[in-house]
């Protein structure tokens, strides 16, 4: 499993074409308000180690921390490894990345033909 932080994500795609969408104004649909605020959490996890969202964590992701024995102080010492709750946030970010492309109706290169064909019949038939 790859990681977005790193750049290399499941759908790492679909997040370059998403972060182009959002240069550009766009329509404030569910699916691009979570993306973002995923995107927020999911910085904040890497870079200050939950510091400022850990409370935004389970609304954002649907991941308990306390199941996996996070604990903001825990994560900000960066004394345990927490590879469980990680992989967690990154399904999470997964489902979120591709719920967002498909709205934005983005071909994601990481998918089959016949998956990306599949998900493009959705588009037109909600």
């Amino acid at each position: 499993m790859g990681f977005y932080w790193y750049g290399k994500g499941t759908y790492q795609s679909a997040i370059d074409s998403l972060n182009d969408v959002f240069q550009e104004p766009f329509e404030p649909l569910p699916e691009f308000e979570r993306f973002l605020n995923a995107a927020h959490v999911y910085y904040d996890l890497y870079n200050n180690g939950l510091c400022n969202r850990f409370s935004e964590v389970r609304p954002v992701f649907g991941v308990t921390p306390c199941r996996f024995k996070v604990t903001k102080a825990r994560l900000m010492n960066k004394t345990d490894r927490f590879e469980d709750f990680y992989q967690a946030i990154e399904e999470s970010m997964d489902r979120i990345v591709l719920a967002a492309a498909d709205r934005a109706q983005l071909f994601v290169k990481e998918v089959s033909a016949h998956e990306n064909m599949a998900r493009a019949a959705k588009w037109r038939n909600p």
